[in-house]
Order: C-alpha cells, then structure tokens, then sequence
C-alpha cells in the first residue's frame, strides 16, 4: 500500500502540457493573428486613405507638400496643388516656389521681387491671392501701370534665416531679382533658445539632416504587419511612434536640446544667442549687393499671447510668452540696426501685431497680409519707380 504522503504529493504535482497540447495552442495563436492580420489589411486597403497608407509605410521623396534638399533639409515639393476645406488654394509652381509658374529668366524691362522667409511670408493660411506676395504684386502693378512686375514668393514653413540664406545662394541668385525681401525673426527663437547654442544653428538642425529617414524602422514593421500599423498609429501614437518626427519641418530637430521652460527663461538671457541671425542676415544683405539685388528688410509681427508652435512646449505660459515677446522684439531691432548699417530699407510691421491682423502669434489672417503688402509696396515703390536704384 501507497503511502498516504507519496499520495499527496502526487496530488499536488501540477501537470505538465503535453507536447500535442503545446502545439494546438501555438497554431491557434498563429491562426489567431493570421486572422487578425488579415482583418486589419482589409480595414487598411478599403477604409484608409492610399496616400496615409504612403506616408506610414513607405520611404517617402514627398511628404507633406515637401521634399528632400541636401542644403537647407528640404523645400516645397514641386507642382503640388491642393484646396483645403475652407476651399483655401495652395499651388507650388514647377520649381518649387509657391504661386503659379513664371520665367526663370528675367526680361531686361521686368521688376522682380522675391520676398524671403517662413510660414508668414509663405502664408499658411490664406489662399493663393490673398499672400503678401500676391497682394504686393497687385499694389505695385496699380501704382506702375507701365512697368512689367513679377513677385516671387520664395517662404518656406520651419526655415530660419540658416536656410533664407542657403536658400539665397542655391536659387534665388539665379532668378536675377532687382530686390528681395528678407522676413525672418521668429523661428529664430529656436536655435536661439536651445541648448548647446552654436552660431551655424547645428545645435538646433543638424546639417545633412534628413527627414525621410524618420521612423524608418516603423515603416519597415508596418508593411510587414497592418494589424501593428493599426494599434500603432490608427489614432493615439503608441510605443515612441511619432508622426510629428515624420514630417520635414520637424524631422531632425535635435529635440535633446530643447529647453524645459525656466530653461528658456535662462537662455533667452543671454545676449550672445542672437549672433547666428546677426551673421546670417548681413551675409544675405552683403550677397544681395554684391550680385546688384536691393536687399530689403522687415521685422516680424509677434503677438506672444496666441503664441503657438511645435517645437517648445510652454507649460508656465505666464512666465515664460512675455520672454518669447522680448526676443522677437530684439530680433526685429537687431534686424533694424543692421539695415541702418548698410543703409537699406527697413520695413516695421509692429502695428500688424495684434488678433485684428494676425491667426495666432506670427501668421495672417487676410486683412494682414494686405495690410503688410502695403507696407512693403510703400518701401519698394519708389526704387521701382526710378527703374530700380540699387545701393552702391
């Protein structure tokens, strides 16, 4: 006979699966996600739009209304045209600038204009013909009647004066203008409040950053498994997926650096951050008349209270917007001395800083855009009138 103890161990003894047992359940689990695999590809092909499916799977050359440049990390994609649902239209001509199509070689008798800069000169929110560029081409053809005008709105959304002037030298020259206009101060504050401060903005964009390497290695999972895209990336972003580090204007920021906000409050106190825009804007003015080009410059209208932005989180918005205020206002008056240095026109559009003109902190709305063309067409005007006097 047993003993009682051998018996109550063997009852205690848990049961070890079977190898059968072990097999079934790995292939229903297999059989399980093969189905839910196969579910997620069908949602994805017939519920997703093909152009989203793009952009989370694939290795993409345009992205965004952008594409890749080796200089300044990228530009507007060519040929672009999209309408958005306030029937807003957005067109990028052949070669990238936005607006309709022009000759890249500049008649003897045409006036031309490129205004240079971000998201404001850009317009981010107006149609074609409500931009400053537009508008000012109006004024300007109302107040010349006889005289060939062109203006080319040459701004692109996340640049700093880094790229205005890259963007100066790679393309702009070429075009031949009698006079460009440089609106930066802004995005300035970026590299200018990150850490590890360095006068080429390396701190803030690496050079030879590119974008299109962003979240490659989500890409390469997701066309392996939809169902993963899908838990990913269908709404919330999941597991350090990010579509914002998908997107050129964000794509290689160097995000170690961005300041917390008593850290921008500290930065923003030093005098020596502004020595990038100082080197940048008078190397743009300096090329601009070396090459015969009238350089003009403007301020940038600021309103710190609807400040906005992907780049710095503000969490201490009393504190910290009133810094952001003065360092914008330091840009501009920076900007203003050194067109008083080399004796060129200054534009100032501090009264246009204010919700009857602007969207949020820097953008405008229509009645801005118009409101700043005049003021640029008052300064330009009379140069276009004495068949284009340029400084000596």
């Amino acid at each position: 006979m047993m003993p009682a103890s051998d018996i109550e161990g063997r009852k205690r003894k848990p049961r070890t699966p079977s190898g059968g047992a072990l097999v079934l359940a790995l292939i229903s689990t297999v059989l399980s996600l093969g189905f839910l695999e196969a579910g997620a590809r069908f949602w994805v092909t017939h519920r997703w739009e093909p152009d989203r499916v793009m952009d989370l799977t694939q290795r993409s050359e345009a992205l965004a209304g952008y594409v890749f440049d080796s200089e300044t990390g990228y530009r507007l994609e060519p040929g672009r045209y999209r309408r958005d649902s306030k029937e807003r239209e957005f067109r990028h001509d052949s070669v990238g600038f936005r607006g309709s199509d022009f000759s890249l070689t500049k008649d003897s008798s045409t006036y031309r204009v490129v205004i240079m800069g971000a998201s404001t000169v850009y317009g981010i929110y107006v149609s074609e013909d409500e931009t400053s560029a537009a508008q000012l081409l109006s004024q300007l053809e109302q107040r010349n009647p006889n005289r060939a005008i062109e203006v080319i709105n040459a701004g692109v959304p996340g640049w700093t004066s880094r790229e205005t002037l890259l963007n100066l030298r790679q393309r702009v020259l070429d075009l031949s203008p009698d006079a460009i206009v440089v609106v930066d101060g802004r995005n300035e504050i970026f590299p200018e409040l990150f850490h590890q401060y360095a006068i080429d903005y390396g701190h803030y964009r690496p050079f030879g950053g590119d974008f299109r390497e962003a979240n490659a290695r989500y890409r390469a999972l997701f066309r392996f498994s939809h169902l993963t895209m899908m838990i990913v990336a269908a709404r919330e972003e999941r597991f350090g997926f990010s579509r914002k580090l998908g997107h050129p204007v964000y794509g290689y920021i160097r995000w170690e650096n961005v300041p917390d906000d008593p850290d921008m409050i500290a930065n923003a106190a030093n005098r020596d951050i502004l020595t990038g825009y100082q080197a940048n804007l008078e190397a743009i003015i300096e090329l601009s008349i070396a090459n015969g080009i009238l350089p003009v410059v403007s301020g940038i209208p600021f309103d710190a209270n609807t400040f906005s932005t992907g780049v710095l989180a503000t969490d201490d918005r009393p504190m910290v917007l009133p810094v952001l205020g003065d360092l914008v206002a330091r840009n501009n008056h920076l900007a203003q001395e050194i067109a008083d240095k080399f004796s060129i026109p200054w534009v100032d559009p501090s009264e246009l800083s204010s919700p009857q003109y602007l969207y949020d902190d820097c953008h405008f709305r229509p009645e801005g855009e118009a409101a700043f063309a005049v003021l640029l067409a008052n300064t330009i005007d009379p140069y276009v009138k004495s068949i284009g006097t340029k400084p000596r």
